[in-house]
């Protein structure tokens, strides 16, 4: 029997792996195939409908460990996902709000980093600004926990994620293949894909965005992209007020971060519980002393927080690369195999943005968006 043969073959059904399907369909490219698994979970589904630009950690954590000037191109290349998840909202109808990206600042060392961080967005030309509790005119009801608000201008949005997977998938044209991946091997013609059943396909290409599972199909990367655990509860506050609709924000340097969606909250963190951190876990799961944890830390941050009831929750499990940086463009000594992961919890933006950014490298060899540090080549040394 021949054996079916692609252009490129993706593994995994988030936001990066059918981003990369819809622009290379988009661009022309045919014969694509989506390998999936139904026991697998899929991270973009699992996650709490926040699109944000910038980073989890403030603009400070990139600019001390790599210079202000990737800080201010990584910042880009986020802003540039959110600006283009938008605009995909608006053109196929997907339900949307956008709003502000606020950090809460809740303890003085961190009110020294923000100080600083609103320093450099200012001066490498993007938003962030800096406001008393009492002062900031979008939100109110702080506790006395909040030392200050870092705002970063109209970063923020919630998006009916569901739906927009959906989308993506009825504009790409594409054979799904549910029957997950084994193994690949490469040969003169191309790529030969091993299939769990035991059949195979060929591909000139082949994408891993399968987050957790990348490091089983490339060895030489298990040390640097760890996996991570953490969680999410949906929060009905019947005090919230509608305009806030679409409102990111984050708190303690990042480890606490919500969304205001539909007068509800989506609010999750508190990883810090967990063993080590949740570094190194490989499923999801909720813990409960973390759920009443998270309870007790809103309400010691928003006044209308005492009311709030916390509905249900969700785990999640995602990768920190250990340079905590995204991954993202062709795998170095495999340059026909790409991948893209490590979002760190901006991976709505990112994710979207790394679709766009596999596709030109796949048609063209390069894509001019795409930060080359972030190419895994850097990780060789590692």
């Amino acid at each position: 029997m021949k054996v079916p043969h692609f252009n490129v073959a993706i593994v995994g059904s988030g936001i990066t792996g059918l981003s990369t399907a819809y622009h290379l369909h988009k661009a022309g490219t045919e014969k694509l195939a989506l390998i999936t698994s139904p026991q697998s979970v899929c991270t973009t589904r699992n996650s709490a409908n926040i699109v944000a630009g910038g980073t989890t950690d403030n603009f400070t954590r990139i600019s001390n460990a790599h210079g202000l000037d990737f800080a201010k191109e990584l910042w880009d290349f986020s802003n540039s996902g959110f600006d283009k998840v938008l605009q995909f909202c608006k053109e196929h109808k997907v339900p949307h709000n956008q709003n502000r990206r606020i950090r809460l600042i809740v303890s003085k060392d961190e009110l020294v980093e923000s100080e600083k961080a609103v320093r450099e967005l200012r001066s490498v030309g993007l938003d962030g600004a800096l406001y008393k509790p009492d002062q900031f005119p979008l939100l109110t009801g702080f506790q006395k926990r909040v030392l200050a608000v870092q705002d970063e201008g109209e970063r923020g949005a919630w998006v009916e994620t569901k739906h927009f997977l959906q989308t993506l998938r009825e504009h790409c044209s594409l054979l799904e293949i549910p029957t997950p991946l084994r193994s690949f091997e490469k040969t003169k013609e191309g790529i030969v894909l091993n299939l769990n059943d035991g059949s195979e396909i060929t591909a000139e290409f082949l994408v891993l965005a399968c987050h957790t599972q990348i490091s089983h199909f490339l060895p030489n990367l298990k040390e640097v992209l760890v996996c991570y655990a953490d969680q999410w509860s949906h929060v009905r506050v019947p005090d919230l007020e509608a305009h806030h609709d679409g409102l990111v924000f984050s708190a303690h340097h990042g480890y606490e971060w919500g969304l205001i969606v539909h007068k509800n909250l989506h609010f999750g963190g508190g990883r810090y519980l967990r063993k080590m951190a949740g570094i190194g876990a490989t499923e999801a799961s909720v813990q409960d002393n973390i759920t009443e944890h998270l309870r007790e830390q809103l309400q010691k941050t928003f006044v209308w927080a005492s009311h709030a009831e916390f509905a249900h929750t969700t785990g999640l499990v995602e990768i920190w690369p250990c340079d905590e940086l995204p991954v993202v463009g062709p795998m170095y000594g495999e340059d026909r195999v790409l991948l893209a992961t490590g979002y760190m919890g901006t991976g709505f933006s990112m994710g979207f943005h790394a679709g766009l950014c596999l596709s030109d490298i796949i048609r063209t060899g390069k894509s001019s968006s795409l930060p080359r540090r972030l190419w895994p080549e850097r990780l060789r040394s590692l």
